[in-house]
């Protein structure tokens, strides 16, 4: 699995690989969320945004994990279509499907985006550790706010 920090724009952000127990823990990780219903993907801005993992990594290669969010009921899902992309920041997880559904999972207490952050470091300049870190320091985050 690719994860990429998300902290700028026009530039390339920071990429790391999670291997191993670290993609198995990813995969368990994200198989534990909770969909919501009805909620908006909030909008982006500058600066520390989260991350982006992608269960297939950028060379093309399949990753074993998450490829498919099934039926859950009455929440919304992705189904049929392959997980492209899952976009973790601010409380929450917005995956996105290969035919454009959405599902969006809180991310209580940031703990999803706080371990990838600790495993982010290897990938980043002790200027963008800073950065994520201050940003994580707080709970309050406005995206968590974001209206349903």
């Amino acid at each position: 699995m690719d994860v990429e920090v998300c902290l700028y724009s026009g530039r390339p952000n920071p990429v790391f690989r999670l291997h191993g127990v670290e993609r198995e823990e990813a995969s368990r990780r994200l198989g534990a969320l909770v969909a919501v219903p009805d909620r908006s993907v909030p909008p982006g801005g500058l600066g520390y945004q989260g991350f982006r993992l992608r269960p297939t990594s950028t060379d093309g290669s399949s990753d074993a994990g998450p490829s498919e969010v099934g039926d859950a009921g009455d929440q919304p899902t992705v189904t049929g279509s392959s997980i492209m992309e899952y976009a973790i920041g601010g409380g929450l997880v917005v995956a996105r499907g290969a035919d454009g559904g959405v599902r969006v999972s809180l991310d209580p207490g940031r703990a999803l985006e706080r371990w990838l952050a600790d495993r982010s470091t290897r990938a980043l300049t002790e200027q963008e550790i800073r950065l994520v870190e201050g940003s994580l320091a707080s709970e309050e985050d406005p995206r968590s706010d974001f209206p349903r």
